[in-house]
């Protein structure tokens, strides 16, 4: 069988059967395509060229960044990407994968996709990064936004380079953009007294039940992030310390129950925090599947949890409705984690404040102290600089 100069793989047919290539570097060895249309085999051959890492510069030159990157991250996994970070043990949450995919399709392909791999250069990728605009009002998205835009974009051209289809990342060079973040508002105390108010049956009435009243007081008393306090059981309740203890958590995107807590490679491997009297009366109230198994879910097995956007529209209907406030979309979950630290950060020490809040580290975005917070902070130094100055 003759081969043109420059072809990569051929196909052939028998009746009955799916499409079968072989390649330039083994012209003997006939494979399944799997595909039973001739234009789908040929994508299909071409992928794996991708994926062999066998193309040459001719093949590269034809190549646009949208066949590329085109599902990159969804669950057809066509690059084979998650599957190589799992085995790596690098697992990301369906909700990490789904927004890199929107990334793909609503700021890379639609601006960069018909552009040929070779021919993204820094200056295309450096002018195309810093003008991301958000495509529902065209406003200019937040620099935080614009470098996680960024960097999904370098992962698909490291891979790319993995495949022997580049020599090198563009986007390792390109200027930084200035990373400032939005402040993150916190509940205030006014705010507090109405949602979770003395009487317990007054605050179940608000939270529709007694696992809502729970699931909500838990977040006020650790600061516990959304999954971390859906994966509460039994076995994490010590009563006689009125405290909790957890090393895994719920997907939020999936439901999912994980044996980690960890959102990164960063972060303590656990999670402590204390309850109040509220949530311990709440605990004995709940129905007794639920009080000797897991909190939040149906039956107290460890699936069928309560869903994270269920809880997050009733949060937001509380505020609206209840509260009365008119900024209620700007609050999320994970704002009872801003506030619990603003809170203790004044009262506690900064190695206590960081094991109650799972992280390594200071988070200075976490920290919304008010001025007469940051003054009580440094108050045992007041005499001293009033008696110098």
């Amino acid at each position: 069988m003759a081969w043109k100069n420059g072809e990569l793989f051929k196909l052939k047919k028998q009746n009955g059967r799916c499409w079968q290539a072989c390649f330039i570097w083994d012209k003997y060895h006939w494979i399944s395509t799997h595909e039973m249309d001739e234009n789908l085999a040929i994508k299909w051959a071409e992928n794996f060229i991708i994926m062999q890492g066998k193309g040459d510069r001719r093949f590269e030159t034809s190549l646009t960044l949208h066949e590329f990157a085109k599902d990159f991250f969804s669950k057809s996994d066509p690059k084979g990407y998650r599957k190589r970070m799992k085995l790596l043990g690098k697992e990301y949450s369906e909700k990490y994968y789904s927004v890199r995919n929107s990334h793909i399709n609503n700021y890379i392909i639609p601006v960069l996709g018909k552009i040929k791999l070779t021919d993204l250069s820094i200056i295309i990728i450096e002018n195309w990064y810093i003008d991301l605009r958000n495509k529902k009002n065209n406003e200019q998205l937040s620099s935080g936004s614009k470098m996680h835009i960024l960097k999904t974009l370098s992962i698909i051209i490291d891979e790319a380079i993995r495949l022997n289809l580049l020599p090198y990342n563009p986007c390792d060079k390109v200027e930084r953009i200035n990373v400032t973040y939005k402040t993150k508002k916190i509940f205030t105390q006014e705010m507090y007294d109405i949602m979770f108010p003395d009487n317990i049956f007054s605050m179940i009435s608000i939270w529709d039940d007694v696992k809502t009243a729970l699931y909500f007081s838990i977040a006020k008393d650790t600061g516990w992030r959304a999954g971390e306090i859906l994966a509460l059981n039994r076995s994490n309740w010590y009563e006689n310390e009125s405290g909790i203890y957890s090393t895994v958590s719920v997907s939020t995107g999936t439901g999912e129950l994980k044996n980690t807590v960890k959102t990164s490679k960063k972060g303590c491997s656990e999670r402590i925090g204390f309850l109040s009297d509220r949530s311990i009366a709440l605990i004995n109230m709940l129905p007794e599947n639920n009080r000797n198994g897991y909190f939040f879910s149906k039956n107290g097995e460890g699936f069928d949890f309560l869903r994270y956007y269920t809880l997050l529209f009733k949060m937001r209907r509380v505020l609206r409705d209840i509260v009365r406030i008119e900024d209620w979309y700007d609050y999320g979950i994970h704002n009872f984690r801003h506030t619990f630290m603003t809170r203790i950060k004044s009262e506690v020490s900064t190695e206590i404040m960081l094991k109650l809040m799972g992280h390594t580290s200071y988070r200075r975005e976490y920290d919304h102290s008010s001025a007469t917070q940051r003054l009580h902070e440094v108050e045992s130094a007041r005499e001293i600089v009033r008696s110098i100055v």
